[in-house]
């Protein structure tokens, strides 16, 4: 299943392409310093080219480039991601008695974005994530949507918010305390 560009009224979320690199860094390692300390130019390169590399395994997932339909200005990436749902998490959100899988890790899907401080407060990153989520739970089925970002992070907790998200902290040994946001399928 192949990820189709997205558009909303405002937007147009497609791939990555390495033409992006210079925006997506600035982004990424300057302003949002989302790894902490900026990634070199090469380091975000060789992560942009692995995600572009990722698109022709024909996987619902990945990064994505969020650009505004008018301008074509790149505003920040939103993605869904593949990852392993430990039990511990999992019980934030399940009893043990309701729990089918029990003891396990499960495959998940996150949702993950980050948008320039530059296009803050427009509802840019509320209308991207919709999109994704749109299409995660409607043409892809999914069961369910997680998504999760720091407990300090009030902005990205908002939009889990509006997006329908139940939300609960979710402390791991090592990090900052982490907030988790769930999204079951209404249809599924």
């Amino acid at each position: 299943m192949a990820f189709p560009v997205l558009e909303t009224a405002r937007l147009r979320i497609r791939p990555f392409a390495l033409d992006d690199l210079e925006v997506l860094h600035r982004i990424l390692d300057f302003e949002l310093k989302w790894s902490g300390e900026p990634l070199t130019r090469q380091d975000r390169q060789e992560i942009l080219e692995g995600n572009i590399a990722a698109y022709d395994l024909d996987v619902p997932c990945g990064w994505r480039a969020i650009v505004g339909k008018g301008d074509r200005c790149l505003m920040g990436m939103v993605r869904l991601n593949v990852a392993l749902l430990t039990p511990d998490v999992r019980a934030l959100f399940v009893s043990p008695e309701e729990d089918p899988v029990g003891p396990f890790a499960t495959l998940e899907y996150y949702l993950g974005y980050a948008l320039s401080p530059a296009y803050w407060g427009r509802g840019y990153a509320t209308e991207a994530a919709r999109a994704m989520v749109e299409y995660a739970l409607v043409e892809m089925k999914l069961a369910r949507i997680l998504a999760e970002t720091e407990e300090a992070n009030t902005r990205s907790q908002k939009l889990m918010r509006r997006l329908g998200m139940q939300l609960v902290k979710a402390p791991r040994p090592g990090w900052p305390d982490r907030v988790v946001g769930l999204l079951e399928n209404a249809e599924g």
